[in-house]
């Protein structure tokens, strides 16, 4: 049985129900306001430090902001060591959702691309909290052909837990 197929059976269990939608509106309205102050801080903080720079050289010989600077580019020396690649969409609006999954899909396909230049295959996911039915139908075929590995609602408690699961047993 496929990784997905713990906790997905049809198209229907990707799809977000209204009351999770409304519920996810508020949450994140909640969290948002929780979290904004001390990233607003931070950045500047980091923008203070950063504009010291008079090239994008300086930025290198500025110490405080080195371990921003490579986690801001993405970089890893060893592709091999990638257990999984996935895309978290945490939007709730449903206006938003196939965008949402348009990038997403698109993030994944030039993982995909990347990884081949090694001969790598990396397990891919995709966990969204806004999926409709046209991009539940395209996740499921993406799973289906084995393009996604897995996929979840992050809605659905059952689903991530699965999903959590799966990570962590790779």
């Amino acid at each position: 049985m496929p990784p997905y197929g713990e906790h997905l059976h049809s198209v229907e269990d990707l799809i977000t129900s209204y009351s999770a939608r409304r519920a996810g509106f508020v949450a994140l309205a909640l969290e948002k306001n929780r979290k904004a102050t001390p990233l607003v801080s931070e950045a500047r903080t980091l923008h203070a430090i950063a504009s010291k720079a008079k090239t994008p050289t300086d930025l290198l010989n500025i110490p405080d902001i080195q371990a921003g600077l490579l986690t801001a580019a993405g970089l890893y020396k060893h592709p091999d060591r990638y257990l999984a690649l996935g895309e978290l969409k945490g939007g709730i609006d449903p206006a938003g959702a196939d965008e949402h999954w348009k990038t997403a899909r698109t993030a994944l396909s030039r993982i995909r691309d990347a990884f081949k230049s090694f001969d790598l295959v990396p397990s891919t996911f995709f966990i969204g909290a806004a999926i409709e039915r046209k991009m539940a139908g395209e996740i499921w075929s993406q799973l289906e052909v084995g393009l996604l590995s897995n996929a979840a609602n992050l809605n659905e408690h059952d689903q991530v837990v699965s999903v959590s699961r799966w990570l962590c047993r790779l």
